[in-house]
């Protein structure tokens, strides 16, 4: 009985293996295993873009040909997400992470993309308080003409 199952369970593998042949046989498949050249990379973006990511990777590449490498992988991706300036500052962030704290923390930055782009998206719809605090204060009166104090707090509310 322990034979029968065993030819049983090789038959089924050979099937499965003959099947498996039969089914991709003729197909293509692309080496996911090595990474895209640059030229790859570059390809997909607009000739002002490829003109920025070669500029910015060679800058990279001075101080260290991993966080270069990696910012070419994901420049594609960081220009869908955010414009030029914020891709730059993106990798100057990296670099200054790189500078004073290691490759690892600078790996860190640009492998953090997406929070990275959130975050700027954010802070471009919003304006610091202190900013435009003299020109609220002057919008501002109370009853009577009395100033209203003007404090940050996480919603905006009033209290009159």
């Amino acid at each position: 009985m322990n034979d029968s199952k065993r030819q049983s369970r090789q038959h089924i593998l050979q099937l499965s293996r003959k099947q498996f042949q039969s089914i991709f046989q003729g197909l293509e498949f692309k080496d996911v295993t090595r990474p895209l050249s640059k030229a790859d990379l570059l390809n997909s973006l607009e000739p002002r873009q490829r003109a920025f990511v070669e500029h910015w990777h060679s800058i990279a590449q001075r101080s260290d040909s991993e966080v270069a490498s990696l910012f070419l992988q994901r420049a594609p991706q960081a220009l869908q997400l955010m414009d030029l300036d914020g891709v730059e500052a993106w990798l100057l962030q990296a670099l200054e992470q790189l500078d004073q704290r290691g490759l690892g923390w600078a790996v860190d930055v640009l492998n953090q993309l997406e929070q990275f782009a959130s975050s700027r998206a954010h802070q471009q719809q919003c304006l610091a308080l202190s900013d435009i605090s003299s020109l609220l204060a002057r919008l501002t009166l109370g009853l009577g003409g009395r100033e209203l104090r003007i404090a940050a707090a996480e919603l905006a509310y009033t209290d009159t």
